[in-house]
C-alpha cells in the first residue's frame, strides 16, 4: 500500500475524528474499564480545533485514496526531570 503522509488541515478534521472514534470503540470493546460519552466525538473535534494551528503542536495524516492514519505531536521545552546530561565531552 502506498500512502503519503503530510500535514492535516481543517478539511481533514472530520476524518480524524471518525479514526478516532474507531480507535474509542476497539477500545470499548476490549476493556470494560474503558468509558466514553457521547460527548467524546464533539470533544475530540473541538480539541482538534484548537490545537490544529498551535505552533508546537503538528498534526499529520496519513492518506491514500483517503485519510487512514494520523499523528499528534507536542514539542515543548524540556521538563526539569527529563534535563539531558552531559555524559562526556567531544
Amino acid at each position: 500500500m502506498n500512502f503519503k503522509i503530510r500535514k492535516a488541515t481543517l478539511n481533514d478534521i472530520n476524518a480524524i475524528v471518525e479514526l478516532n472514534n474507531q480507535l474509542v470503540d476497539y477500545h470499548r470493546r476490549i476493556d470494560k474499564y474503558y468509558k466514553t460519552s457521547s460527548e467524546t466525538k464533539k470533544g475530540f473535534r473541538k480539541y482538534l480545533l484548537e490545537i490544529i494551528r498551535k505552533r508546537n503542536i503538528k498534526i499529520l495524516v496519513a492518506e491514500t485514496d483517503e485519510i487512514v492514519g494520523y499523528f499528534i505531536g507536542t514539542i515543548e521545552k524540556a521538563k526539569p526531570f527529563f534535563a539531558p546530561i552531559e555524559t562526556h565531552k567531544f
